[in-house]
């Protein structure tokens, strides 16, 4: 581009390039962590539903099963036998709805874990996103610095090849 002797203006790259990649990399990262982690937390919402369903089932089938030795009780339908088993079952309906809750109080402790590592992940995500626009706007400042610089070269060039010889 070299106009009457004058020479072309070099484009300058840009000095923080590599950072500028380092750090959209961090954020590719941090967003395939937070896919893990919400994926991870729908995982355990899915297992502590499943639990509390497994309760409220078992909780439900003990009532009614309950209410109908009640009724047979009041319409002296049951015997001393029945009423043994009766205590039998009660205390294995015990033990079954302690274990279920247990599991459910386990199932919402992961829960919970896995809600919070959604939470920090989600914050890394924000922190890596930060990082890369302070470099993004950077790069925007010194691109529109270069163009400036370029367009005043121009305007340079374009004033002498106008401007008149000297003898």
């Amino acid at each position: 581009m070299a106009t009457c002797g004058a020479t072309a203006m070099r484009k300058a790259k840009y000095p923080l390039e590599t950072l500028r990649e380092v750090r959209l990399t961090k954020v590719d990262d941090a967003t395939a962590a937070l896919g893990q982690a919400v994926s991870a937390l729908q995982a355990a919402e899915r297992e502590r539903a499943r639990a509390e369903a497994q309760r409220i089932l078992q909780q439900r089938a003990a009532e009614e099963k309950r209410e109908s030795e009640r009724r047979a009780l009041h319409q002296g339908q049951l015997t001393v036998a029945d009423l043994a088993r009766k205590d039998a079952w009660e205390f294995g309906v015990g033990s079954e709805a302690a274990r279920l809750a247990e599991a459910e109080g386990q199932s919402k402790s992961k829960e919970d874990d896995a809600r919070t590592a959604e939470g920090l992940a989600r914050d890394e995500l924000a922190a890596k996103k930060a990082d890369a626009d302070v470099v993004a706007k950077d790069k925007a400042r010194f691109v529109d610095q270069q163009q400036k610089r370029t367009l005043a070269h121009e305007e340079e060039m374009a004033e002498e090849a106008w401007r008149p010889k000297r003898a």
